[in-house]
């Protein structure tokens, strides 16, 4: 009896004195996910964020999982956590496995932290969509709607947005989510999480809760509005989430972004009317709307923060009829009417008409001079051809004949024409050779050469066949053998040229030898007179025996 009593009275005072010597640790985590997107089989990165608030433990517990909408588990992993006395933060980065088993939907990653072993666990999540492996795609069938670019939300207090999601497409989707992007997605709660059947045509409609903590820092943060389906098809919207401290920032920065899409619709307004479009609805809904703008200005100034919220909302809503308004009137009144489309071709065809029948009757004044021209070059040819000198050659009353003329104009025309084609093919040819020249002097590549010899080669050949055509006869048969047989012939001469240059200084040398040679066989200056035969001088009168002949003659 004594000792049970012993014993109780241990274990009550180890009871009372524990929580004086040993704080239990506490704190608070964060999760932050790389992607809310993956793929089956792939890893899934995140950041967890620690803050240790209390105790003086250094050792405790994390573990974190993904678990599925039914509560299934997948990839558990768990390990030590060292900490610090506390305040103490730490952050920690890690991956999870996502199974190519799991289904392609919706899954959440859980994160528990014990910071001691007597402490209460502390829990997060984020959600996150699993794809199917190697397979997605951005579609735009899947249109997101009812969602700003910028929105506005207080410090410490929800505010709810309505995303609508419709399928304009031909397909049925399954497992269609909202998942929300950014570095601070756990401020979002959408619901529901998931619809399990999206038909074409068909309006999805979401809630999404922001609630964005006291303590957070005022600023504007980016955020990704992503829509997917099990099938691997997704789109998204990207927005602003501007935070403020208090109503009345809030409600100023609204009503001065609302005035500046108005000031925006009212220019749209001034296009349509531009384009004969009836938008005096759209006109009288604006005004309204200002109005109700000035009301929540009033009000703010008075602090009467609901009467102006619920002004800027009627605001809105007026402004979003009266772009609903201004589309079905825009689609009901024709900017263009039947009639002047008609009056239009018409217009087109009559300047159309003129304008061809100008220019044919200038080409063919154009036609004429050219032939007078040519005519009067052939008279001229006629004239230089048939007349001696001092005969005068009269043409034949009434002149050259149409057909007469026409004839000769078409064989000086045709003769120009083998002539231009000849001095092509001579120009052709020139080129050839001297391309051969740079080849084999190593200016150009082989390549090169053998580019610009094909080439020339098939204009040569077609140019033979243009002539040929003429009945013009070419010397070969083959254009580029006579090309190569001129550059044969040519390398010859050249060769011939060198071989003179080089030995003519030898022949200059051997020029005072053989003058030598000639002196001693004519013999000295003395009595060279004595040996030769003095020639018979020719009398003044006598002239040589060629000219007496060509006189005769």
């Amino acid at each position: 009896m004594k000792k049970s009593f012993l014993v109780v009275v241990v274990l009550l005072f180890f009871t009372c004195v524990n929580p004086v010597f040993s704080e239990v640790s506490d704190g608070i985590i964060s999760i932050e996910l790389g992607n809310v997107k993956v793929y089956q089989g792939d890893f899934l990165p995140f950041t967890i964020n620690i803050n240790k608030t209390s105790g003086n433990a250094s050792k405790g517990v994390i573990s974190y999982w993904v678990e599925s909408e039914d509560g299934k588990r997948w990839a558990y992993e768990s390990s030590t956590l060292s900490t610090g006395d506390a305040p103490y933060s730490k952050t920690l980065d890690r991956e999870i496995y996502i199974f190519s088993t799991q289904i392609s939907q919706n899954y959440y990653l859980r994160v528990s932290v014990n910071f001691d072993e007597s402490s209460t666990a502390v829990s997060t999540g984020a959600s996150f969509y699993v794809l199917p492996k190697s397979q997605s795609t951005l579609i735009e069938t899947i249109q997101i709607s009812n969602i700003e670019k910028d929105i506005t939300a207080e410090k410490g207090k929800p505010k709810y947005v309505r995303p609508k999601i419709k399928n304009t497409g031909d397909d049925t989707y399954h497992n269609v989510s909202f998942l929300v992007e950014g570095s601070n997605s756990d401020w979002f709660t959408i619901a529901p999480l998931s619809y399990p059947e999206f038909n074409p045509a068909q309006e999805l409609s979401f809630t999404m809760e922001i609630s964005i903590l006291p303590d957070a820092e005022t600023a504007d943060y980016p955020f990704t509005l992503m829509v997917v389906t099990s099938e691997g098809e997704w789109n998204y919207h990207e927005f602003s989430l501007h935070t403020f401290s208090g109503q009345h920032e809030l409600i100023n920065y609204d009503i001065n972004l609302l005035e500046l899409e108005i000031a925006d619709y009212r220019l749209e307004i001034q296009k349509l009317i531009l384009e004969g479009k009836n938008a005096t609805e759209a006109l009288r809904f604006v005004s309204e709307a200002e109005v109700q703008i000035e009301f929540a200005r009033q009000y703010l100034r008075s602090a009467r923060y609901t009467e102006a919220s619920l002004a800027l909302s009627n605001a809105n809503e007026i402004l979003r009829e009266s772009r609903e308004l201004s589309f079905e009137s825009s689609n009901l009144v024709s900017g263009v009417s039947n009639v002047a489309v008609i009056i239009g071709f018409v217009l087109l065809f009559v300047i159309f008409m003129i304008t061809l029948i100008i220019y044919n009757h200038y080409s063919r004044k154009k036609f004429d001079r050219l032939m007078g021209v040519y005519a009067t070059e052939i008279m001229k040819n006629i004239r230089r051809e048939v007349e001696p000198p001092g005969v005068v050659v009269r043409l034949r009353e009434g002149g050259i004949k149409g057909p007469e003329l026409m004839e000769q104009v078409k064989k000086k025309m045709e003769a120009e024409t083998v002539k231009g084609l000849m001095e092509k093919m001579e120009r052709t040819r020139m080129f050839l050779e001297s391309i051969e020249g740079e080849f084999k002097s190593g200016k150009i590549s082989q390549d090169s050469f053998d580019e610009i010899k094909s080439k020339s080669e098939e204009r040569l050949n077609s140019i033979k066949d243009q002539l040929g055509e003429k009945g013009v006869k070419l010397q070969s048969d083959n254009v580029v053998k006579e090309v190569k047989e001129r550059q044969e012939e040519k390398e010859k001469n050249e060769k011939v040229k060198e071989a003179t240059k080089k030995s003519l200084p030898e022949k200059i040398k051997s020029i005072p030898n053989k003058l030598k040679g000639l002196v001693k066989k004519g013999g000295s200056k003395e009595d060279g007179g004595k040996d030769k035969k003095e020639a018979p001088k020719k009398e003044e009168g006598e002239k040589p025996a060629e000219e007496k002949k060509e006189g005769e003659k």
